[in-house]
């Protein structure tokens, strides 16, 4: 059965032609109410719900959708006000930092704004104690490499009854020791802290990482810890790589090889062309031309979106990351760690959430 028929793909091939990519003009073509309905659930669990709402000529809009769309748009000035106050709040008291998964060229309504804290130890404290001092809270304990504040001067923090785990919204801040999980660090910040930049928030100057570092780091958490591909990451990629020339190309090999992140780029390109060519007929010249830097196209089946990574794809990409020393010694740390029930529970139950879930 070609991809394209199967029944969990069915309305993707409509969902990107309606929207379009940086390389493929978008499709006017009239959708009734049950169609739109469908391609906003599909662009929803693919964290594309907001681009999708944006692309909507408002005069076609079912009331339900104009009510979503003037949702998220309160959302999205919500995140960037969080983005701005967070960074006014370091900037001032001489925190280095970089917001890092939360910063994207096409409308996007990330869970909420991380931020990559440069420094050791106890620059990281100063920075939450910066933090707390100007009116936000914890949400949860923190985690070893990240901790979770709320910004408590714009409301209390909402939490989805229906959940047993606490939400996000567009108040929170992630703050982060290090780029990982659990005890684990995927990319090592000492390595990023010469290659960030600046943006204007709202008026403001906020730092962030460049693109191909991002584009790197967004690529291997979308494996690791997530286990899932979502068109967010698919519109990330098309954005950045339309924006290079081949001597960026030549870059981001370097930087994927220095953090042995290769197998995973590779595999997140192939991904990439497998959809363009389901939807569009043919992948862009541009990613093609990068994918090529990394190796040979080999077929993704791709059976579902969002994607979930096979295990076995999984292990190849950690077994090259396993030639990081930073990554072997935080792994060594996490398996550790989870010697204590409590936390090896815990761990368990991530695991088991992750491989099981249609969207996050």
């Amino acid at each position: 059965m070609n991809q394209i028929d199967n029944p969990n793909l069915k309305n993707l091939k409509t969902l990107l032609n309606f929207i379009g990519t940086p390389f493929n003009p978008r499709k006017n073509f009239e959708l009734d109410d049950t169609n739109l309905n469908e391609l906003f659930d599909l662009a929803t669990k693919n964290r594309i719900g907001f681009l999708f709402l944006q692309t909507i000529v408002t005069a076609h809009m079912n009331d339900d959708l104009k009510s979503e769309l003037d949702k998220q748009r309160i959302a999205y000035n919500n995140l960037r006000l969080t983005a701005q106050r967070a960074a006014t709040i370091l900037d001032i008291n001489q925190c280095k930092y970089a917001i890092v998964k939360s910063n994207y060229d096409f409308p996007a309504l990330p869970n909420d704004v991380d931020i990559l804290v440069f420094g050791n130890d106890k620059e990281y404290k100063k920075t939450v104690e910066c933090m707390l001092a100007n009116q936000f809270e914890y949400v949860d304990s923190p985690e070893p490499l990240e901790v979770c504040l709320h910004d408590a001067s714009r409301g209390p923090h909402f939490n989805d009854p229906s959940k047993d785990h606490s939400s996000k919204d567009p108040y929170d801040v992630d703050l982060y020791k290090e780029v990982g999980a659990g005890h684990i660090v995927y990319m090592h910040k000492n390595k990023l802290v010469e290659n960030t930049m600046e943006i204007t928030i709202n008026e403001s100057k906020v730092n962030v990482l460049k693109p191909l570092y991002e584009m790197g780091l967004a690529s291997f958490h979308s494996i690791f810890p997530e286990r899932i591909y979502t068109l967010l990451l698919h519109y990330h990629i098309l954005f950045t790589i339309k924006q290079l020339s081949s001597s960026d190309m030549d870059k981001y090999l370097e930087i994927c090889n220095q953090h042995k992140i290769r197998n995973a780029s590779l595999l997140i390109l192939q991904l990439v062309e497998t959809i363009q060519e389901m939807c569009f007929g043919e992948s862009p010249k541009q990613l093609t031309d990068l994918r090529e830097r990394f190796g040979k196209k080999r077929f993704v089946a791709i059976d579902k979106m969002p994607y979930n990574y096979q295990m076995k794809l999984i292990l190849n990409i950690i077994s090259e990351k396993m030639a990081d020393p930073v990554f072997r010694i935080s792994a060594c740390h996490q398996l550790i760690s989870m010697l204590k029930p409590r936390y090896a529970k815990y761990m368990f139950k991530v695991y088991n959430d992750r491989q099981k879930r249609d969207t996050y």
